[in-house]
């Protein structure tokens, strides 16, 4: 087997059971894999997950540090109280979620839409509306505000 297929073998391979919360996925290439309908409640990723997909998956409570997941798609997630920090968006799709109370900080957003909206778009408007200095390229980085 070439190095070409073996890699192709693991594209698109799903995990086996449903219930996979509160786990911790560190230093993995997961990359193309499908998690489609398992339950991540809690769990913590430091991992490249570009290409994922995560379709009616519950991944409230989960926290994404220094994650991949440019390409990957999220369609009818529970993302609730979810934490993203320092990783790339970018042409990322996400379609009917729950995004209550979701962290995003330092991440590349370049072609990252949510219900096919732009998430740029959504930045640009934000700044011009609170009189920001545009984001570069694409790229969040800034901490989140203080609760008032």
């Amino acid at each position: 087997m070439s190095d070409n297929d073996q890699g192709k073998k693991n594209i698109n391979k799903p995990f086996d059971g449903p219930q996979l919360q509160n786990g911790k996925f560190s230093a993995a290439d997961m990359a193309n894999t499908n998690f489609d309908s398992v339950n991540l409640s809690g769990a913590r990723f430091f991992a490249v997950l570009s290409g994922a997909s995560f379709d009616n998956c519950n991944l409230s409570n989960t926290t994404l540090t220094n994650v991949n997941l440019a390409e990957a798609s999220f369609d009818n997630v529970n993302l609730s109280n979810a934490k993203f920090h320092n990783i790339n968006l970018s042409g990322a799709e996400f379609d009917y979620l729950n995004m209550r109370d979701v962290q995003v900080t330092r991440a590349d957003i370049t072609g990252m839409k949510i219900d096919g909206i732009p998430v740029s778009d959504f930045i640009a408007a934000y700044d011009e509306k609170h009189g920001l200095a545009p984001e570069n390229d694409g790229v969040i980085d800034r901490e989140p505000e203080a609760e008032k």
